[in-house]
């Protein structure tokens, strides 16, 4: 063999190596996503699992809990109806098509068009029941309120001073919402249909502005991963019925406004400072654990090293503060007065340790799987801001004790700042279908299992 020959030889083989490193190595890094994946939908079932038999054993010791479906509030009701069959077709069918459809509409126009994919996935969910379904729940909470509130600063003294003699929701939260549908009575949202139209439109909302934060803090691409799973998410299932879709449309933009600050220099971003303040003043208002939603901006205002937001953010908060303790309701106190409503009455029979789990597979149900395996899989550091933010205030209600079940319900607002991980899943369009359709049937499945309060 010539030295040619040989140099020829060596090139070759070093050639063919290296062809097969990267072969070797994308093998590996599926198979750690694999593993990744399988450990995370494990951890995910593992959680829902324990605490649905946990729960039914507390049960069968006869502990009240009033929860008939642990880990979820309801009653166990197996009703596989037409309507449901109905729903599963079309969020079958959205989950088919919605990762193209997303890719190739225009920014303007898909956050456009995700508000109007989540308000059809939300009706078409909620129909198992009827349209009676829609405003059941309505009659019980926050309009029930409004109906009797003779004065704002009657009502105000008195949810202070005499909070039992307002339903659970109603002194169990700030006054903002029944305030408002109290001066939304003369407009004619009065009745419960019309008071569903507005938690539903408001609750859709979260999406553009959970978009346009992702886009903000990590690309267009990355929002555009995520924009399906935030239509198609199983929380849905409350985000009909509930005040707490409203919530989760306020608060969204509250913490998109901020967010949207911090990467504007100059009067734009202070005015979206203040802006995104007065809304988290008003969400202050409106559920007192949705204060922990500020851990999102204020994550990524450190990230960007830009203080000047969150201090016109708290500037753009102080008056709706100031309007209420002028009309007699400090906000503290109220926290203090919910509290003491909270520990004596059904949170009492219901077990800490227990709802520590509870609640987060409750949670989960609403994420859905996806969100387990997107979250083992997200290795943006920039969605990690958004995510982590939340995952952070998830962790501090659930040790507070001051959300022992019902989380499905509660905690929606915070739920579509854990699903923006899902961006992480959409370099796999086969794999992102799946996990649609997956969805889909923990929804589907939900409703056909649970018939919930809400």
């Amino acid at each position: 063999m010539t030295a040619t020959t040989a140099a020829t030889a060596t090139e070759t083989l070093a050639a063919r190596t290296t062809d097969r490193r990267p072969d070797r190595a994308g093998r590996r890094s599926g198979t750690s996503s694999r593993a990744r994946a399988g450990l995370a939908l494990g951890i995910w079932l593992v959680v829902v699992g324990v605490s649905a038999v946990w729960g039914a054993t507390l049960l069968r010791a006869h502990v009240h809990m009033q929860i008939g479906a642990p880990p979820l509030t309801g009653v166990l009701d197996w009703r596989p109806k037409l309507p449901l069959a109905t729903a599963g077709i079309v969020g079958v069918l959205t989950a088919t098509v919605m990762p193209a459809v997303v890719a190739r509409l225009s920014w303007r126009r898909l956050l456009m068009a995700a508000p109007v994919g989540a308000l059809v996935w939300t009706l078409a969910i909620n129909t198992v029941d009827g349209w009676t379904g829609f405003t059941r729940p309505i009659h019980t909470e926050y309009a029930a309120t409004a109906v009797g509130i003779a004065t704002p600063r009657q009502f105000l003294r008195a949810l202070l001073t005499h909070p039992s003699q307002f339903n659970i929701h109603t002194r169990g939260h700030p006054p903002g919402l029944p305030l408002l549908l109290w001066a939304l009575r003369p407009l004619g949202v009065s009745s419960a249909p019309a008071v569903a139209v507005l938690y539903v439109v408001v609750g859709v909302m979260a999406v553009p502005a959970v978009l346009a934060t992702v886009a903000n803090v990590a690309g267009s691409r990355a929002a555009r991963g995520a924009a399906p799973y935030l239509v198609l998410a199983p929380g849905a299932i409350w985000m009909a019925t509930s005040g707490d879709a409203f919530f989760a449309g306020v608060s969204a933009w509250a913490v998109a406004l901020m967010v949207l600050a911090t990467g504007r220099d100059g009067p734009r971003g202070d005015v979206l400072a203040l802006v995104g303040g007065a809304l988290f003043g008003v969400t202050a208002f409106l559920s007192y654990g949705l204060v922990l939603l500020a851990l999102i901006p204020v994550a990524v205002a450190l990230a960007r090293r830009r203080v000047r937001p969150l201090l016109f953010g708290a500037v753009g908060a102080a008056p709706i503060f100031i309007a209420f303790a002028a009309a007699g309701f400090w906000w503290l106190d109220g926290l203090q007065v919910t509290r003491h409503a909270y520990a004596t009455g059904v949170a009492r029979r219901r077990p800490y340790d227990y709802f520590l789990l509870a609640d987060i597979a409750a949670f989960a149900l609403a994420l859905g799987p996806a969100a387990a395996i997107a979250l083992a899989w997200l290795r943006d550091r920039r969605l990690w801001l958004l995510a982590g933010a939340a995952l952070v205030a998830i962790a501090l209600a659930d040790f507070s004790g001051m959300s022992k079940a019902e989380v499905e319900r509660i905690w929606l607002p915070f739920a579509p700042w854990v699903l923006v991980a899902t961006a992480a899943i959409a370099r796999r369009p086969r794999t992102t279908r799946l996990l649609l359709v997956a969805q889909v049937a923990t929804a589907v499945g939900i409703q056909a299992l649970v018939r919930s309060p809400w």
